[in-house]
């Protein structure tokens, strides 16, 4: 019986079924995007993209059989947002196929989904640092105090605490993203807390229920942990925004392309995607800093 190689599976290699595929398994492994404004502007004719964000309205007191003065609207869009491509390129081998009798497909496909998830994931996460408003301590640990004054700099700013634009979303609240270390710092200061257990066993009883990386609920805001939210120095920068404070901007999907090169006795697999990650509004976020060790 002959032995399968690489060129028997072409049929395996179908770019929308590994694209389908890839977007499952990076599904599976972020959560930034769910939390955040998305837009795809294919075909629109350029790489940048600023999401509107209007002006606020005052309202003001009428006269009787008087006509309202008329009020000029204006966009407060605070940045811009360019798409740039990335990609991941593996290269299956003839002499691997014919020496294990049979192509991990798979094994390909999760390792590329899980190469672009990460990569997006960093992107956003890494637009954490550019907040212009900061609380906590540099090599202190994070405190309850520092979750209190990150919300209380949200309102005071007047963050709308909601995104209109992804009613289907389910997290249209504040979000706090920490990264790992700030989450066991966190749940301690919970435990030390003088009003017992309770706001700990809240926070833990919704950890997990929507997949990777929810920490629990507390106060009403969703906790999430990744060990991809960004350093600074020996510290780690977290962060606590609402929706509509940082942008996802794509165009397009996956791309995978499958290309034989015969002089090499492989085929390789090349997946790209275009994207950017950005601000959207300064004041929809703030940065938490606390000690990284």
């Amino acid at each position: 019986m002959a032995i399968s190689t690489i060129t028997t599976f072409n049929d395996l290699l179908n770019s929308e079924i590994i694209s389908d595929l890839i977007l499952e398994e990076a599904r599976d492994l972020t959560f930034m995007p769910s939390l955040i404004l998305l837009k795809d502007i294919e075909g629109q004719g350029s790489n940048v993209y600023k999401f509107p964000i209007l002006a606020a309205l005052a309202a003001a007191g009428l006269t009787e059989a008087s006509d309202m003065a008329s009020t000029t609207m204006s966009s407060d869009a605070s940045g811009s947002i360019t798409v740039d491509e990335v990609g991941v390129r593996v290269d299956l081998s003839d002499k691997a196929a014919k020496l294990t009798g049979r192509i991990d497909v798979d094994a390909v496909i999760a390792a590329c989904g899980r190469a672009l998830a990460t990569k997006i994931e960093t992107a956003c996460c890494a637009v954490f640092t550019s907040a212009s408003r900061s609380v906590g301590t540099t090599n202190v640990d994070l405190s309850l105090a520092n979750v209190d004054d990150a919300l209380y700099t949200l309102k005071l700013g007047k963050a709308v605490f909601g995104n209109p634009t992804q009613p289907g979303s389910p997290f249209q609240g504040v979000s706090v993203v920490l990264q790992t270390v700030q989450m066991s710092n966190f749940r301690t200061a919970l435990r030390q807390a003088n009003y017992s257990f309770d706001p700990l066993n809240a926070l833990l009883a919704e950890a997990g229920k929507f997949g990777s990386g929810l920490a629990g609920v507390y106060q009403g805001m969703t906790f999430w942990e990744s060990t991809l939210v960004p350093a600074s120095g020996d510290d780690f920068v977290g962060a606590m925004f609402v929706p509509r404070a940082i942008g996802l901007v794509t165009a397009g999907g996956v791309s995978v392309e499958p290309q034989r090169d015969a002089s090499a006795r492989s085929t390789e697999v090349n997946v790209v995607q275009m994207y950017g990650a950005g601000e959207s509004d300064d004041l929809a976020y703030v940065k938490i800093l606390s000690d990284g060790a």
